[in-house]
């Protein structure tokens, strides 16, 4: 059995990213936001600290009592995202139960999102078009890398199913051609299926869950898991002491893909400060965006500059979705957009739960099969029962991206009034 030690993985990141930060005319700087004492994040945002001042990093703290306003938190947090100081934000996670996570992660600037939280960065994990993938999910995929594993072909198994790390940790693996598993508290006969794995990574927070008759003989287990001891340390997920009888490669807690999550959230740090610096630089600047308005009773999107992170789509027609059917729902505007800038779309989960509609396809970047060249947007959505869609009923949010631009829209017509044939200037700066 081979130990797959995070330690020489870190350390080779930690001094490029040292001598690419001491080339720069400021040093990239960190937010961590934090909600309470936990002893978890103060254990992960100490670790962090040491590591970006490695790499010649500076951060900044942010810390409010548990029991805070929400609207309050909301608003510093908008605040910290706002801070042109800032290059990069981390929210520490969960927040309290009476908090929208919904609402942060759309506060969250994408380009300054270092852990992958915010719709934009998610979502860009399916279509494989993201700037950040949560950090630790990432730092999984190095350990194998540095191990030289080919995962192309292989089966790999992913017992845990969270925002942070199941999910984003699949995905990543199939975009490098693994054939891959989920495995969650409902998979029945678990051990049968995560012997089938070349490569199992754990990450449930269940101490010692796994041990050796849950390892395919060989396989490359990745335990991800961090668990309070009896005495004060931290264990893993898996049994390393019986697992280690079964397992080819083996990562060790402490020791493994902590070490490398921290490294990683220095690396995105960098990337972070150089969006922040090409914003500054004015770079995509001065780009314009036509659109158009498919009817008078759509009303016109409100925007407001650096207040307000999504713009909202509108129905354009009355459609009818029958129960267990899908139907494109045609959208109020059209526009096409200019090279090199992205529409990322979401639904408003409001109206769509009201209506007993689901999302059938999401999509983060509007492309010819839902925009066309230019001309109308639409919505995919499936109904669990008969609906009907209204006219001007919010339907989803988009935003316009790249480098997270801030978006004015100034009306000059719509193809419901008298000016018919003109498009409405939208200035990008």
């Amino acid at each position: 059995m081979e130990l797959l030690k995070g330690a020489p993985v870190a350390k080779e990141l930690t001094a490029r990213l040292k001598a690419e930060t001491e080339k720069l005319g400021t040093p990239p700087c960190l937010a961590f936001v934090r909600i309470g004492e936990n002893p978890a994040d103060l254990s992960y945002e100490q670790a962090a600290m040491k590591r970006l001042e490695k790499a010649g990093m500076t951060y900044r703290s942010f810390v409010y009592p548990e029991d805070i306003d929400p609207e309050a938190f909301y608003e510093a947090f908008r605040a910290v995202n706002e801070d042109p100081g800032i290059h990069g934000v981390l929210l520490f996670q969960p927040v309290p139960k009476r908090m929208s996570y919904r609402r942060l992660a759309g506060l969250m600037k994408p380009g300054k999102d270092v852990d992958g939280m915010s719709f934009y960065n998610l979502s860009g994990i399916y279509t494989e078009n993201t700037a950040f993938a949560p950090c630790t999910a990432e730092a999984a995929m190095k350990l194998l890398e540095s191990a030289g594993i080919d995962l192309t072909g292989k089966e790999a198994v992913v017992i845990g199913r969270s925002r942070v790390i199941g999910k984003p940790v699949s995905m990543l693996l199939l975009s490098k051609n693994a054939t891959v598993t989920i495995c969650h508290s409902r998979t029945r006969d678990l051990p049968e299926v995560t012997k089938r794995a070349d490569i199992l990574i754990v990450c449930v927070g269940r101490k010692h869950l796994v041990d050796e008759r849950f390892i395919k003989p060989g396989a490359v287990v990745i335990d991800v898991g961090i668990n309070e001891t009896e005495d004060g340390g931290i264990t893993g997920d898996v049994d390393f002491e019986r697992a280690k009888e079964a397992a080819g490669y083996l990562t060790p807690v402490p020791g493994g893909v902590g070490a490398v999550t921290t490294s990683v959230l220095a690396e995105h740090l960098l990337r972070a400060y150089r969006l922040c610096m090409e914003r500054e630089d004015g770079k995509g600047d001065g780009m314009e965006i036509r659109i158009r308005y498919l009817s008078d009773q759509i009303d016109r999107l409100e925007y407001i500059g650096g207040k307000s992170d999504w713009i909202d789509l509108r129905c354009a027609e009355e459609t009818f979705i029958p129960a267990g059917e899908m139907r494109l729902i045609p959208l109020g505007v059209a526009m096409k957009l200019p090279e090199g800038y992205e529409a990322h779309v979401v639904a408003r989960s409001s109206t769509f739960r009201n209506y007993g509609i689901i999302q059938a396809n999401s999509f983060g970047v509007v492309d010819e099969s839902y925009s066309g060249d230019g001309d109308q947007w639409f919505f995919p959505a499936y109904a669990t029962r008969d609906v009907t869609v209204r006219v001007n009923d919010r339907i989803c949010q988009f935003r316009i991206t790249r480098h997270q631009p801030e978006v004015t829209f100034t009306e000059t017509g719509c193809l419901g009034g008298e000016d018919r044939g003109g498009f409405g200037s939208t200035g990008l700066r």
